[in-house]
């Protein structure tokens, strides 16, 4: 968005724009949630709308006396959703028979919930298309043990 032409105050006042509030309502999707942010800046990035929905988006400013009236609001529709980004490395607990192993989730799901993650196992001379899943679920963890699938040994 653009600043207004006048902030309401004059040259040698101390009322200058402090910050900005966006708002963005569903246009006429059923379930979707209505996002605001508040920023100091120009622009800014509203977390939690929904692929594929039109957003009906209205921004205001305020000063030290309060805030402006809403602007004239602008159709936005999202993109569809794409896959997640990929979790950090995983960490295998020290153990004897029995490790856990431990990731955290998906930092972005990029607008679609994780519906689950795959494990896959390998060792480090084994080619990386030679890997055996072990595990595909919702949970973060996984209890690795001797019965799971047998890597071949390095020769």
């Amino acid at each position: 968005w653009t600043p207004p032409s006048n902030d309401g105050c004059s040259a040698h006042s101390t009322q200058a724009i402090r910050r900005y509030e966006a708002h963005c309502v569903p246009a006429h999707a059923k379930g979707a949630k209505s996002v605001t942010i508040s920023t100091t800046s120009l622009s800014g990035t509203l977390h939690g709308l929904q692929p594929k929905v039109g957003y009906m988006c209205t921004v205001r400013a305020y000063n030290s006396v309060g805030p402006s009236h809403w602007s004239n609001a602008t159709l936005v529709t999202t993109g569809a959703a794409t896959s997640p980004e990929a979790p950090k490395a995983p960490t295998i607990g020290a153990g004897g028979n029995l490790r856990l192993v431990t990731w955290p989730a998906s930092a972005d799901d990029h607008g679609s919930p994780v519906t689950s993650y795959e494990l896959q196992i390998s060792n480090w001379w084994v080619s990386s298309t030679n890997t055996t899943s072990i595990f595909n679920g919702q949970a973060t963890q996984y209890l690795l043990s001797d019965n799971d699938p047998v890597l071949p040994d390095r020769d």
